[in-house]
């Protein structure tokens, strides 16, 4: 018993700690190497773990937006679990004829404090409540990490810029990525979704294949998220390739309006700080006059 709950917080917890630390980094570094073969740069092993550790420093920290999107698939998945359990509820009362009463079982006990008889409840009625909880939170998993890996997925093109431009910092990048965006963001869209659409019947495929391989072995929800999110990333990693060169396209394609936006976004910058030191001029002149008036 021990070993399964340990095992089943294991799995989760590993991926909240390898996403971030080792395959986005690595997914950078492979998305940086790739654009280097186009640039007639020789990959080598060295390379690449530069390319890996680059992720973490300027000018490339944050280009992917990894916390706000995590945290925007976090707040989705708590939305979409909540709709999902009404229905997992409907669903579930009418396959288990005890459902509803051994909710209230729970419901009464926990707001009892009976934690002995809870444990025991939930042990007897284990696959009946693994189940409503695969109905609740599984659909809800596929659209958050789905919206997470689009907004990850929009945000890579910022590499390119920031490859081609690097000396631009963290927040003045992204300025410039969002200004020459919004002037061809139907054109990008277009092309990303003509190109890219694999990518995410891949997705879809290796999430509902990962938990069909589970149903086998295991109602446990947990168990099945993340042999869920183990397939999507497996077969993902086949289109990573005709990804890479899909989204270079896509940059070079429209690379000339990201460098008129960056022109543009500096002279705007330069423009208004010679409008506030203009106006700054102006007060001191105006302060000066009238001393000078109040000294006649």
């Amino acid at each position: 018993m021990l070993i399964s709950v340990g095992a089943t917080e294991v799995g989760p917890a590993l991926l909240v700690v390898i996403v971030p630390l080792v395959i986005v980094p690595f997914i950078f570094a492979t998305q940086v190497a790739h654009f280097g073969l186009r640039e007639k740069i020789v990959p080598s092993f060295k390379l690449q773990m530069r390319f890996f550790f680059a992720y973490f420093s300027l000018p490339f920290r944050g280009v992917y937006s990894f916390l706000k999107s995590f945290l925007f698939s976090l707040l989705t998945f708590a939305v979409m679990s909540s709709v999902f359990s009404i229905f997992a509820n409907i669903i579930c009362a009418n396959i288990f004829v005890n459902f509803t009463d051994v909710q209230n079982q729970v419901i009464t006990l926990v707001n009892s404090g009976n934690t002995t008889d809870l444990v025991q409840l939930i042990s007897d009625n284990s696959v009946m409540l693994m189940v409503y909880m695969d109905l609740a939170t599984l659909p809800a998993l596929f659209l958050a990490i789905f919206l997470f890996i689009l907004m990850i997925s929009y945000n890579s093109l910022q590499v390119y810029l920031r490859i081609r431009v690097p000396n631009l910092n963290h927040g003045y990048a992204r300025y410039v990525y969002n200004y020459a965006k919004a002037s061809i963001y139907g054109k990008i869209m277009s092309a990303y979704w003509g190109l890219n659409f694999p990518l995410f019947i891949l997705f879809a495929l290796g999430f509902t294949g990962g938990i069909g391989v589970g149903l086998l072995f295991t109602v446990e929800y947990t168990y099945l998220a993340t042999l869920g999110v183990a397939g999507s990333i497996l077969l993902m990693m086949f289109f990573l390739p005709f990804y890479f060169s899909n989204m270079e396209s896509i940059y070079l394609a429209y690379e000339d309006t990201f460098k008129t936006a960056s022109k543009k976004a500096t002279d705007d910058i330069i423009n208004h700080f010679e409008r506030e030191v203009d106006s700054l001029k102006q007060r001191r002149d105006t302060e000066n006059d009238k001393n000078n008036d109040e000294n006649k």
